[in-house]
């Protein structure tokens, strides 16, 4: 009786063991399939990452070769802006001697001119003024003033006049040209306005012109002589009149 019991109890224990076993080998199996594709998606992941750490490298590695290169050109420009600000600074400066120069010479051939132009006032076109105005046009000759100078009674400007030619009849304004223009002409015109703010004690005078020249052109004598202005250029001793026909007209 007692060796029945204890064959039950023992078979009994043996089941319970056995289901024990057997729940452990499955829960075992579980937790390895889980860690299997945990193991798996772990994997997954890994190349996943590395392949984007690999493109993340390259497009790093890129970036530092384009970097790499716009640092090349910078350099490569600021070299070039160097040299071309330094070759301009030379140039500039040869620029201004050169300028310096030009600018000396052309004073000197001004200052030249200009006295090679007071000597043709002095030497010839005051002498002739006389014959001229007297012998063609019948007038009396009253002053004649030659290189005159003269500040405007307000604004302290000064005006310059190669000759001024006093007369019973016109007041003459006189202007020296070593090449005679149609705007030398027009010039001469419109300064009349100019020249009685200066001289106010010929403001009620008729004024009138006298062009002098070495050789004026045919068309700029004939403009002269629409304007009434006589023309003078230069002829075998003194100057003579070059538009005889002329009318004189009072402004």
């Amino acid at each position: 009786m007692q060796t029945t019991e204890r064959v039950d109890k023992l078979e009994i224990a043996l089941t319970k063991l056995s289901e024990e076993v057997a729940k452990t080998i499955q829960t075992v199996n579980r937790a390895s399939l889980i860690q299997m594709r945990l193991s798996e998606n772990f994997e997954e992941w890994k190349e996943k990452m590395d392949a984007k750490m690999a493109q993340t490298d390259a497009e790093m590695a890129k970036r530092d070769a384009e970097m790499a290169q716009r640092d090349a050109e910078m350099a490569q420009s600021r070299n070039e802006f160097n040299e071309w600000k330094l070759h301009s600074e030379k140039e500039f400066e040869n620029w201004k001697i050169q300028t310096k120069k030009e600018e000396k010479k052309r004073n000197y051939e001004m200052a030249q001119l200009s006295r090679r132009m007071s000597r043709l006032v002095e030497d010839f076109v005051i002498p002739s003024i006389p014959k001229i105005l007297e012998k063609k046009f019948n007038m009396k000759i009253i002053s004649i003033y030659s290189q005159i100078k003269r500040k405007h009674p307000v604004s302290d400007l000064t005006i310059e006049y190669d000759a001024l030619v006093d007369t019973n009849r016109y007041f003459f304004l006189n202007s020296t040209k070593s090449q005679l223009r149609i705007g030398d002409i027009d010039d001469l015109e419109s300064s009349f306005p100019v020249f009685r703010e200066y001289f106010p004690e010929y403001q009620n005078r008729e004024l009138c012109g006298i062009l002098s020249t070495i050789k004026p052109e045919k068309n700029v004598s004939e403009y002269a002589t629409k304007k009434g202005f006589i023309v003078m250029g230069v002829g075998d001793w003194l100057m003579k009149i070059k538009n005889p026909g002329v009318i004189l007209k009072g402004y």
